[in-house]
């Protein structure tokens, strides 16, 4: 169902019962109050209440330090949130205008299906243990590892030394939002200049600064 966000709750829980002892709880969640990283969260508060519910003993839940709510009116209210470093930062990061890369197989118009695919791939384990002992060698991560085979493969496809790729990440960045339910997701660009006569260590080592201070200044 599609929701009114002038009129509607943005979370809706219903409860459908299938058989005497069997029911089916059945949630709609408005992805403007809910992430990926929520969806453990809700479902062990579920849990934990059920468990409360059923048993004679008043068991103590979990309550959060911060509340969505909360944090929505310290980042509209606080002169912390963006600083003068963040903003420095990302003045010098996208100044330069880069082309669009993957073009669209049909011209956008207003009516276009908003339909989209997702490719999956499987690594084989060989090559799964290959890229972990690469990530041990140059002291990286997967994330990092991936991104840079993938601007690499970019830069070489479209003959272009800029690189930028948009992805997601959790923001998470304090301890007291860890645990608590929200949408905190947020799409970040990782800038990239691809040297043809460098190796692709050399390039990873560079990538690793270069996303450590990208996810520095992410607020």
């Amino acid at each position: 169902r599609v929701f009114n966000l002038e009129k509607d709750a943005l979370l809706k829980i219903h409860l459908q019962k299938l058989t005497e002892n069997k029911y089916l709880l059945i949630g709609n969640i408005h992805h403007i109050i809910f992430d990926g990283w929520s969806l453990p969260l809700l479902i062990n508060a579920w849990f934990s209440l059920y468990e409360t519910l059923i048993s004679d003993k008043n068991k103590e839940t979990d309550i959060q330090v911060v509340q969505y709510s909360d944090y929505a009116i310290w980042q509209r209210k606080s002169e912390y949130f963006i600083e003068k470093k963040d903003l420095l930062f990302w003045q010098n990061e996208i100044e330069t205008e880069f082309k669009p890369l993957l073009q669209y197989d049909y011209p956008k118009v207003n009516d276009l299906p908003l339909d989209s695919q997702v490719i999956h791939i499987t690594l084989t384990d060989e090559l799964f243990e290959k890229i972990k002992q690469f990530n041990k060698q140059t002291n990286s991560t997967l994330f990092i590892s991936l991104l840079s085979a993938f601007q690499t493969f970019l830069s070489v496809y479209y003959d272009e030394e800029k690189i930028v790729i948009g992805s997601p990440v959790a923001k998470r960045n304090h301890p007291n939002i860890e645990k608590t339910i929200g949408y905190f997701v947020n799409t970040l660009p990782f800038k990239a200049a691809v040297e043809k006569n460098e190796s692709f260590i050399s390039f990873v080592n560079r990538n690793i600064k270069a996303v450590s201070d990208v996810l520095a200044h992410q607020h």
